[in-house]
């Protein structure tokens, strides 16, 4: 039997919480597995997420983060897959918390910097990521372009 968003909502913050905890261990650093369940549990959650984006994104982006530092130090990826599920997360909380333009504007403030890294560093294998996810973010925004996207 599935777990869904009732059942998930009052334990939300806890599994996020353990799942990042499982990640910061050198035995589990790029489990993709681990990645797959946060990106499912965001999935599962939907709106609930809003609760937690916050913590959430700025997790995914620290892990993002790490991930480009390695690239820029020749470090090749060890599993594509985690580096995947990452993406997917951060797709899916954009999904579902786009009816709230100030959560919308603090996963802007949250993922440009890493995204700029992505660019600065010519990471290829994030680029297609990139574009997708700041398309999304362009997407849920409306209006005018903002100076920090073009630069």
């Amino acid at each position: 039997q599935r777990v869904g968003r009732v059942e998930l909502q009052p334990m939300l913050q806890p599994f996020l919480t353990n799942l990042f905890a499982c990640l910061a261990l050198d035995s589990s650093k790029e489990n993709p597995h681990i990645m797959k369940c946060v990106m499912r549990i965001v999935s599962v959650a939907q709106a609930d997420i809003a609760a937690v984006a916050a913590m959430l994104v700025g997790k995914l982006t620290e892990l993002l983060s790490e991930l480009c530092k390695g690239f820029q130090h020749g470090q090749a990826p060890k599993t594509p897959a985690f580096h995947h599920y990452i993406f997917e997360s951060l797709a899916a909380v954009i999904r579902h918390i786009a009816a709230d333009p100030v959560a919308v504007a603090s996963m802007e403030e949250l993922t440009l910097p890493p995204f700029q890294m992505v660019l600065q560093a010519d990471i290829t294998e994030f680029q297609p990521y990139y574009v997708q996810i700041v398309a999304q973010l362009l997407e849920r925004r409306g209006g005018p372009i903002p100076p920090s996207y073009l630069q």
